[in-house]
């Protein structure tokens, strides 16, 4: 920008006023001596924030110098060269607010006046642009400093021009200084010539006019003490005007960790397919959404009676017992074994025919593997474990039908005996009603020993009848409030409490659990009952039971008593059946009780023990499944 026409000599007077007003930029005429405005256009005066009422002639244009000394020097040179063109010049608005411009000055005769034609230019939105640019500048290059990747640049000879951030991976390198070295030098000798092929091809494309873009290389870096570290470097191409090449931008990040990953993870695969291999169990890598075998090992080639080729070229519809309708069979497997893998520890059990046409039941154990081949994603497969389970069911079967008819033969003969015992015992009394003032003394003991011997043994055979039934009557599990489970064994057992002065406490609100009623009755029973039946004649009775925190799922109860306690030697034998207390041979008990509080616990998935002290009393304890989380009243 600078002023026109007008020139140096006289100027016509209203022409030139004519001409400052026309001017299409902040445009005026002062004179040279004091700054005093002869005209101004309206350009200007919105510039400089000037009211279009104000006289020109008021104002003394040396009030819009930022700098108001810098006015003398300016008109010492104008002067001097008479023309001043697009110099930055710091201008102040009317209301003090600053306006930097350009601004041109030329030396001009109006009316026998040494004026001064004035020509401004805004460039508040050019310096706003570049404090911006420097701002931004300056951010990027705090932020390449401060990154963890190296970031440089390289001329076309690849020397290092620029270097930022990475300091850990510069201070590692310990090169200084870096700029100015070749880039190759950094690298070790095999990467170094790697990289000069691909930068060499490189520049061969652009001279054929091929423009090449991002490339990304795994290296290694090799630093002044024969160290190596592995990195990937990513280079960008840097053009100048027209597009040429002209060097090249680097950025150089440490991907140590990961290669030691990857080396960890090829060491891991190598080892899951020696494991794979070589397992004695037959496996199996199922694809899920098709079914087909991917991959066996030999174990499971021998299993099926084929080899491993053939095998993997199978579904699992294919080696299921009942192949008649392969696609539904292949679903119904598929699904689930799938529900199976989405759980932990998954198990399914499954008829699989040999080409033998024999069938085998096999326990499949199923879980996700994921296998990474390349820098594809990783595949997911069904790993199966299969377990040939034919002749474990077939003994399974075996017991439980010799078990069953264990139960059958002891309930006959428990109630067959029972019949003669009966019979036993109504003779005896008999015997002794009609006949018992002819005895003697001695006499009637030996009857009174045989009609309680006759007792005990009926109620042995009861307490073993009870245990026979105890699966084969059991009801259906459902929730137990165990409050109400203790209020009715006190109330069956109020007499024998009354009797021995014993007090049952309640430490702790009672849970309810998941069992049989009828069964938990008789648990806290037995188990209550006997701690009156070996209480301490010497100390009050007391009773308490507890509760005390479990594994997740489960309750754990006791029953403490302060009664005779029971010594080292018995404490699990005293869970056997017709196992009594050897300090108390005459105790009235069948040493049935704690026989049969064991199995209803057994059965209940929980387990029972004793803690005792000899002379101090004993705490029986035992885990029986939650059913609610919520307290019950008592």
């Amino acid at each position: 920008m600078q002023p026109g026409r007008p020139s140096a000599g006289e100027a016509e007077p209203d022409s030139l006023i004519q001409w400052v007003e026309a001017m299409p930029v902040p445009c005026a005429l002062t004179v040279r001596t004091d700054g005093r405005s002869l005209a101004l256009n309206t350009h200007m005066r919105a510039l400089l924030g000037i009211e279009p009422e104000t006289p020109a002639s008021t104002l003394r244009f040396s009030r819009f110098y930022a700098d108001p000394g810098r006015r003398a020097g300016l008109m010492a040179t104008l002067a001097e060269v008479e023309v001043i063109r697009d110099m930055e010049f710091d201008a102040v608005r009317m209301d003090g607010t600053p306006v930097p411009c350009l601004v041109s000055l030329r030396m001009v005769r109006w009316q026998d006046v040494d004026a001064v034609l004035v020509c401004l230019v805004d460039i508040g939105g050019r310096k706003a642009t570049e404090r911006a640019l420097r701002a931004s500048e300056e951010k990027f290059r705090e932020i390449a400093e401060n990154t963890s990747d190296v970031i440089w640049h390289l001329d076309s000879s690849l020397t290092i021009t620029d270097v930022g951030g990475g300091h850990r991976l510069v201070e590692w390198l310990d090169r200084t200084p870096l700029v100015g070295a070749s880039a190759l030098s950094v690298f070790t000798p095999e990467s170094a010539v790697a990289l000069r092929d691909v930068m060499t091809e490189r520049a061969t494309r652009e001279a054929a006019g091929v423009r090449t873009g991002r490339a990304r290389h795994e290296v290694q870096l090799l630093n002044v003490r024969g160290e190596r570290l592995w990195v990937e470097l990513t280079v960008y191409p840097h053009r100048g005007e027209g597009g040429a090449l002209i060097g090249l931008f680097g950025v150089i990040r440490d991907i140590s960790e990961r290669k030691r990953a990857e080396t960890a993870l090829r060491g891991s695969e190598r080892l899951f397919r020696q494991m794979f291999d070589a397992a004695p169990l037959a496996k199996l890598l199922v694809d899920p959404a098709s079914g087909r075998v991917c991959r066996a090992n030999a174990s499971a080639a021998r299993f099926y009676g084929t080899d491993l080729h053939t095998l993997t070229t199978r579904t699992v519809a294919d080696l299921a017992a009942d192949a008649a309708d392969a696609a539904k069979v292949a679903d119904s497997l598929l699904a689930q074994l799938r529900v199976c893998a989405a759980r932990e520890d998954g198990v399914v059990e499954q008829s699989h025919r040999l080409p033998s046409g024999e069938v085998r039941r096999v326990a499949a154990h199923v879980s996700h593997v994921d296998v990474v081949t390349g820098e594809a994603h990783p595949t997911r497969y069904l790993y199966i474990s299969l377990f040939d389970i034919t002749d474990r069911e077939r003994y399974a079967e075996e017991l439980r039908y010799r078990n069953e008819a264990l139960r059958d033969f002891t309930a006959a003969v428990s109630h067959d005996l029972q019949e003669p015992l009966r019979m036993v015992s109504s003779y005896l009394g008999l015997l002794e009603r009609r006949h018992g003032d002819r005895y003697t003394e001695d006499e009637r003991t030996f009857i009174t020993y045989a009609k309680d011997g006759a007792a005990r043994m009926g109620s042995m055979i009861r307490g073993l009848l009870t245990y026979a039934r105890l699966d084969t009557q059991a009801k259906p599990h459902e929730p137990v409030d165990l409050a109400e489970v203790v209020r009715t064994v006190l109330t069956n057992l109020g007499p024998q409490l009354t009797d021995s002065g014993t007090r049952v406490t309640v430490a702790a609100p009672l849970p309810f659990v998941h069992g049989d009623a009828d069964q938990m009755v008789s648990l806290f029973q037995n188990l209550i009952g006997n701690a009156v039946r070996y209480r301490c004649r010497e100390r009050p009775s007391e009773i308490t039971i507890l509760t005390r925190p479990a594994r997740e799922g489960m309750v754990d109860l006791g029953v403490q008593d302060n009664g005779i306690g029971i010594a080292p030697g018995q404490r699990e034998r005293v869970f056997g059946v017709f196992q009594r207390l050897r300090e108390i041979p005459d105790d009235g008990g069948t040493g049935m009780g704690l026989a049969i509080c064991r199995r209803i616990v057994e059965r209940h998935g929980g387990q029972i023990s004793v803690e005792s002290e000899h002379g101090r009393g004993s705490t029986f304890w035992f885990t029986l499944p939650r059913a609610h989380p919520r307290a019950s009243s008592l």
